[in-house]
């Protein structure tokens, strides 16, 4: 062979020729980075290879090949929820506040007996400030579970 190993760049590749022109790769690249679908947060496979007609192979090997991962989210983002803001001072709260008192242990007492006093007083302390109840899910989907 002559031209050395830059002349194996030029002479045709063995397998099947390509299928998919580079505008139809454009295509696909510029959907998934430029496009949402309705209905999900991100472009799977499966769902973007339905609308552009093509296989969803086709569409993994593109998205390896360019780098692409839609299904990892660049931004953060926040619940919806109308209690999340409370929920967050809850936990923070929490954290930056840890109860003082030691809670009961598991397995740390012999006997029922022993366990009875540790039981006692953190029952004093938790209804010595008692606190409504108030139903924190608002989620249809999760009202469904309960009903």
């Amino acid at each position: 062979m002559s031209g050395g190993s830059t002349a194996c760049l030029y002479e045709p590749r063995p397998g099947a020729p390509r299928k998919l022109d580079d505008a139809r790769i454009e295509q696909l690249i510029a959907t998934t980075l430029n496009e949402r679908p309705r209905e999900a947060t991100h472009w799977s496979t499966r769902l973007l290879a339905n609308k552009l007609k093509v296989s969803q192979s086709t569409v993994s090997r593109a998205w390896r090949a360019f780098g692409l991962q839609p299904r990892r989210a660049e931004t953060f983002k926040l619940s919806i929820d109308p209690l999340f803001i409370d929920q967050v001072r809850d936990i923070v709260g929490l954290y930056l506040n840890p109860p003082t008192r030691a809670q009961i242990k598991r397995g740390t007492h012999r006997s029922t007996v022993k366990l009875e006093r540790p039981i006692r007083q953190y029952l004093d302390i938790y209804n010595g400030h008692p606190k409504p109840f108030v139903w924190t899910k608002s989620n249809p989907r999760q009202r469904r579970q309960i009903l």
